[in-house]
């Protein structure tokens, strides 16, 4: 008569190969995230960037976008909105900085000041560019 079941080494087997594939994964999955994060970091500083255009627009007014190199955030004045950038992460403008201050400036015609920001994690990064005759705002 022979019972149904697995044997004790089957089972050993079998929990083996399954912490392999954990082991394997893992950072994989640590990546990912880090991956995510980080473009989630650049499509919200983009979104930013265009609320702020779009309300130079509407109300026909001068709008700032600013990025704070020594508090590590970002915000928009007009949208009263401020900020802060994980830990992991890096964000830089291109122009230059007054008092530890990087700023966009968005017209009532759509334009802008122009520039780039950039948003760095690891070896990762994203350049989000800033047309100034346009305003537009685009991701790379």
């Amino acid at each position: 008569m022979r019972q149904s079941g697995f044997s004790l080494l089957e089972l050993i087997v079998v929990v083996v190969i399954m912490a392999g594939v954990v082991a394997v994964a893992t950072p994989r999955f640590a990546t990912a995230f880090d991956m995510l994060q980080l473009r989630g970091s650049a499509q919200g500083i983009a979104a930013t960037l265009r609320s702020c255009r779009e309300l130079a627009v509407r109300e026909a007014r001068v709008t700032e976008f600013t990025i704070d190199a020594r508090t590590e955030s970002y915000r928009a004045s007009t949208l009263h909105l401020d900020v802060d950038w994980p830990d992991s992460t890096f964000v830089q403008g291109d122009g230059p900085y007054i008092q530890d201050l990087y700023t966009v400036r968005f017209y009532p015609d759509g334009s802008a000041s122009g520039g780039s920001v950039l948003v760095k994690s690891g070896g990762r990064q994203y350049e989000i560019s800033i047309d100034w005759l346009t305003g537009r705002v685009r991701i790379g």
